[in-house]
């Protein structure tokens, strides 16, 4: 499994599977945050946030979770051999993003107690299953881990910047947005 792993991070992604990432892309984009923007999990907020800030985060989040849980929840599910089209390539999926939602509400339960409520939502997890699935097409066709890291660092790095953190549902004031202050 280590070698699947170091495979995946050895390979840089083809022009093609480049210009495949650069295509679908936008569309995951557009559909992911039009999901989270109608079902209210989110509101565009502004707040103040230092260049300090945005640096130090920047790479906390390029290290924690985009480098790690891509290397962790994808190459240990897909070997560099599989086809998208694949009858085992679904099933795969289906696992690998089952146990990466999974693991978002455990690791807040277990490490950020106050974030629970946030990563326990349905609307963050099926987020989270459209981040997975996309992120496993990508490793698969692109052969390399690269596309996905930059896609979960996207993710990550808007709702933290631009979505300023946390949602903030009307029907429910009490939880908070987390800006960096």
């Amino acid at each position: 499994m280590i070698k699947r792993v170091f495979a995946y991070f050895k390979t840089k992604p083809s022009p093609a599977s480049m210009r495949f990432f650069a295509l679908t892309f936008p569309l995951w984009a557009l559909v992911t945050f039009a999901f989270l923007r109608l079902t209210g999990f989110f509101a565009l907020a502004t707040y103040e946030f230092t260049t300090r800030d945005l640096l130090v985060w920047s790479v906390i989040y390029i290290v924690m979770p985009s480098i790690l849980e891509e290397a962790v929840y994808r190459p240990v599910f897909f070997p560099p051999e599989m086809k998208v089209a694949s009858r085992s390539f679904v099933i795969r999926m289906l696992i690998s993003t089952a146990i990466f939602a999974a693991a978002h509400p455990a690791g807040a339960y277990f490490f950020m107690p106050s974030d629970f409520p946030v990563f326990s939502d349905w609307r963050f997890l099926v987020a989270v299953a459209i981040l997975g699935f996309y992120c496993s097409v990508l490793l698969v066709r692109t052969k390399s881990i690269y596309p996905g890291i930059l896609t979960h660092y996207a993710m990550v790095m808007a709702w933290k910047f631009v979505l300023c953190g946390r949602h903030v549902p009307a029907a429910n004031p009490e939880i908070s947005v987390f800006c960096l202050l």
